[in-house]
């Protein structure tokens, strides 16, 4: 019975080798950027990232300016005679000014990236599971396994490094995208 063994691998070797490939992998990322619905979501949240930063360099210019006007309502401060409480108060007001704007860049900042994130997270899933749906089509259950390319792992490395013999699913599955 034992000399049949090297026998029988042999065969299972070249009916093996024959078969078409069991493993398929897609770029699940490539696939979901190239959605039309993705694509609108990027360009509105590149708008709001713009109107952000214009804000922000508004902020950024009214504290540059608010720190020249600063500089002056100090000077008189290193004198005997312009150390008033007035001077004083002027400069403490320009201060809270400061901190004001200082804290509003912040907000902005922070307002940013909540309203990013909520948008991402209120479309990304559904598109997720529409490019999940496409895969298990364009699979058509020819492929016992299908593997993500664009997935990492923990230690940030791709999780399938090499797939010889694999198929490639992503074009079919950007070929089946809605067009808007």
């Amino acid at each position: 019975m034992l000399r049949f063994v090297p026998v029988l691998l042999f065969l299972m070797g070249h009916l093996v080798e024959a078969a078409d490939p069991v493993i398929a992998v897609v770029d699940f990322k490539k696939a979901l950027a190239a959605h039309p619905k993705a694509k609108e979501l990027e360009a509105e949240l590149r708008a709001t990232q713009e109107n952000a930063k214009k804000v922000f360099e508004a902020k950024q210019k009214e504290l540059s300016e608010l720190q020249t006007e600063l500089q002056k309502a100090v000077a008189p401060l290193k004198t005997k005679e312009g150390n008033t409480e007035k001077n004083l108060q002027a400069v403490r007001d320009l201060q809270d000014r400061g901190r004001e704007i200082q804290q509003s860049m912040l907000d902005v900042q922070a307002r940013t990236r909540q309203t990013i994130a909520d948008r991402q997270d209120a479309v990304l899933p559904e598109l997720a599971s529409q490019i999940r749906g496409l895969i298990a089509t364009a699979n058509n259950g020819q492929y016992a396994v299908v593997l993500d390319t664009s997935a990492l792992s923990r230690d940030g490395l791709p999780q399938v490094i090499e797939a010889p013999g694999a198929f490639d699913l992503t074009d079919r599955v950007i070929a089946l995208l809605p067009t808007k």
